[in-house]
């Protein structure tokens, strides 16, 4: 009896000192690095308070504030919300005039992330059980890449990730119209999780129509509740629409932006610089080198990316969702579908796939090692940008010089390397080795999900011949 209340406690102290680690780890990585998109949230947070729900008639606003560039809010009005609190607890601690160097709104801005990260980690934790859900959450909690978008980048994906998680665990657990509420504010985050809701609805529209009714109809309420009092009028309502759905939705499909170039080597710098997905990359590289010309290219992958995003969700949608299937394989799908096949692919969008991928691995009886899929995510700062780890790190300054002079000899070889010309080409190493590993990347990602679809195919079919 003793031995096993011993064996509780010692479980207890693990789980509690991963949490504590992880938790430490990012509170003190918060304060000394941050992305100019930390500057632009401070701007959309005073927006908010100032306009209210006016919000959007300003939300497009652009250009130089306090020594940051802001860009326009293109999101649902949740993270606006969280931004709002945010500064209203931070506001008397700010003291500099550059918000994305200050330390409070460093602090401020990427602390209800951090909270996500641990509530994400929290979750999967209660998904497995103590020692299964311990190796699992540390597998989420100590991602490195999990880490970088939450605690130095400041984008805030995995805040999604948890409503949508969220709303997984709740169908598993048969609590439909929780998961309904869950998955309208995953949707009032950030907007690309849509590709995961929507497989994630027709496997409860082939499993439970009843529930499927009721997760709709709670979804759409919580939606509306959110957004209605966003778009009273028609001009605000245009705004909105145009920022949060045509916008995005356009980039992911046909890079509206890429159609500005002229020339291969501004197209490769800007889709690199971007986070163009890898498929298109390499496809781009392989174009330059061919002589191909730059629109005809450009109009190519617009039709082509529209035409994969389509027809491997609607494939996913009916492979992954019949009776019996998992949710979690109809969500992971969804969401392959999109980081592999959308045109523009920023790193922080990878960061909703660990947990899914996760819970694939650890309840269908997945090897244990490809649990490290998860962590091929880490590789991404360094492949993803246009000048290495550099482009990370370069906002250390003012305030931690120290720090930036003791990475300094590690970042400027990689930063040399990255720019100097590869091997039988004029193209500097970053336009020749990026695509090449993003492409791995996506790649990966659909002989991950190919393989898995086959063999649990294979093995639906095994046993209902051993029924026969």
């Amino acid at each position: 009896m003793i031995s096993l209340a011993r064996r509780i406690m010692s479980a207890r102290s693990l789980i509690l000192l991963a949490f504590l680690v992880a938790l430490l780890v990012r509170i003190l990585l918060a304060p000394i690095s941050a992305f100019d998109d930390v500057g632009s949230f401070h701007y959309h947070a005073v927006l908010l308070l100032e306009h209210g729900f006016d919000f959007y008639l300003h939300a497009g606003e652009t250009g130089q504030v306090a020594g940051a560039y802001v860009w326009a809010y293109a999101y649902p009005p949740v993270w606006a919300m969280i931004l709002a609190i945010a500064y209203s607890g931070s506001a008397p601690f700010v003291t500099m005039l550059d918000y994305a160097f200050d330390p409070a709104w460093r602090v401020a801005e990427k602390l209800p992330i951090i909270i996500a990260d641990m509530m994400v980690g929290y979750v999967l934790f209660k998904w497995f059980g103590e020692r299964k859900g311990l190796r699992v959450a540390s597998l989420w909690l100590f991602n490195f890449m999990v880490i970088f978008i939450s605690s130095i980048f400041g984008q805030f994906d995995s805040v999604a990730t948890l409503f949508l998680l969220l709303s997984l665990y709740c169908i598993s657990r048969s609590e439909i119209a929780c998961a309904g509420v869950f998955g309208g504010l995953a949707l009032m985050t950030k907007q690309h999780v849509l590709f995961g809701l929507l497989p994630l609805f027709v496997w409860l529209l082939r499993n439970d129509r009843l529930g499927a009714r009721r997760f709709l109809q709670t979804l759409i309420e919580t939606v509306v509740i959110l957004n209605l009092p966003f778009i009273m009028s028609y001009q605000a309502f245009k705004n909105y629409f145009e920022l949060v759905w045509v916008g995005p939705f356009l980039g992911f499909s046909s890079g509206v932006i890429y159609q500005q170039q002229r020339t291969w080597e501004s197209f490769l710098a800007l889709s690199i610089s971007n986070d163009v997905a890898g498929i298109y990359q390499a496809s781009a590289l392989i174009s330059s080198m061919a002589g191909v010309e730059v629109s005809s290219f450009l109009r190519a992958i617009s039709l082509l990316s529209i035409l994969l995003i389509s027809v491997s969700l609607l494939l996913f949608c009916v492979l992954t969702t019949k009776e019996g299937d998992d949710p979690n394989h109809a969500v992971l799908a969804g969401l392959i579908s999109f980081l592999a096949f959308s045109v523009t692919v920023h790193p922080q969008y990878t960061v909703v796939l660990p947990p899914f991928i996760l819970i694939d691995v650890y309840t269908r009886g997945r090897k244990p090692w490809t649990a490290i899929i998860p962590f091929i995510l880490s590789l991404w700062p360094i492949m993803a940008p246009p000048y290495g780890l550099m482009y990370f790190f370069f906002s250390f300054q003012p305030i931690d010089l120290n720090i930036a002079r003791v990475l300094k000899p590690i970042l400027e070889p990689i930063a040399f390397f990255l720019s100097t010309p590869f091997s039988g080409t004029d193209l500097p190493a970053r336009f020749v080795l990026s695509p090449i590993l993003n492409f791995s990347f996506s790649v990966s990602l659909l002989v991950y999900l190919t393989l898995f679809l086959v063999r649990d195919k294979n093995d639906i079919l095994q046993g209902s011949a051993r029924i026969e």
